[in-house]
């Protein structure tokens, strides 16, 4: 299932650069809470509220299938206002991937949303950061990756947002590109296109309602999002772009880092 406002919670109209987003979110004040939790946790109210908030940003999506894809993932962040509604949600997994020279780690985004009303609130970020420090300090020694598969610019944008190097990008640095790929043809054998290294849509997949999949002329000229619409052109039919990101303390960028080390000092909840 698909991924969508990912950093659509930390971008504003006024952010002019990615190199001063991340500052430019840190100084808002929040005003809702985000918190993590297992999946098993979760009460059938709560999984209800998910899924509402999830039909209301795409189309072409159903319950059992959502339900079986949430009972697949180990956590979820949760992010509600002051009076207990449920404004946003993100699912996650970690996978252990067996490589020719090492074991690998792969931190797989699931089903993410944030109400269009609550973009630009920090605690989701905050919480986000928190928790991939946690689960980055179960393992140190073992490689650690963000799987992220995109379906909007918006979504793409946090690549640069949250590192210093991922993949795609349009730098073209390619490091991360073979192995891009056999993560898509492992998890997602039957429709991931590797020459263009897109997961292709699918009946009941899901894609963005028609206001979503707009780029607002604001974001037009963006070099990432001329990048990732030149990448995935039939993102607003549901195709999604695999990107890569190595989930290490260098590549976190430095106006976000001191969350990330505040998480790697916590326990995620088991």
């Amino acid at each position: 299932m698909p991924v969508t406002n990912l950093s659509a919670s930390l971008l504003t109209d006024s952010d002019a650069s990615f190199g001063g987003a991340a500052e430019a979110v840190m100084s808002k004040r929040s005003s809702l809470v985000a918190s993590v939790y297992p999946v098993a946790a979760i009460d059938a109210s709560t999984v209800d509220a998910m899924y509402g908030l999830f039909s209301e940003n795409y189309e072409d999506v159903n319950r059992p299938l959502f339900d079986r894809d949430l009972l697949a993932k180990s956590h979820v962040i949760l992010v509600h206002d002051r009076s207990g509604r449920l404004r946003g949600f993100s699912t996650l997994v970690v996978w252990t991937v067996e490589q020719p020279s090492e074991p690998i780690r792969i931190l797989f985004s699931g089903d993410t949303v944030i109400e269009p009303a609550s973009w630009g609130d920090r605690s989701f970020l905050v919480k986000w950061l928190e928790t991939i420090g946690a689960l980055h300090a179960v393992q140190p020694p073992v490689p650690f990756y963000w799987m992220l598969i995109s379906m909007s610019p918006r979504t793409y944008r946090a690549l640069p947002l949250f590192f210093r190097r991922y993949y795609p990008s349009a730098d073209g640095d390619q490091s991360l590109a073979g192995l891009a790929g056999d993560v898509g043809r492992t998890f997602f054998p039957d429709r991931f296109d590797a020459a263009r290294g897109l997961i292709l849509a699918a009946p009941s997949s899901g894609r963005l309602t028609a206001p979503l999949a707009v780029v607002p002329p604001k974001d037009a000229h963006r070099r990432e999002v001329g990048f990732f619409i030149s990448r995935n052109p039939r993102f607003a039919a549901g195709d999604e772009l695999v990107c890569l990101a190595r989930i290490d303390p260098d590549n976190i960028r430095p106006g976000l880092r001191r969350y990330f080390e505040r998480g790697r000092a916590r326990r995620i909840p088991a």
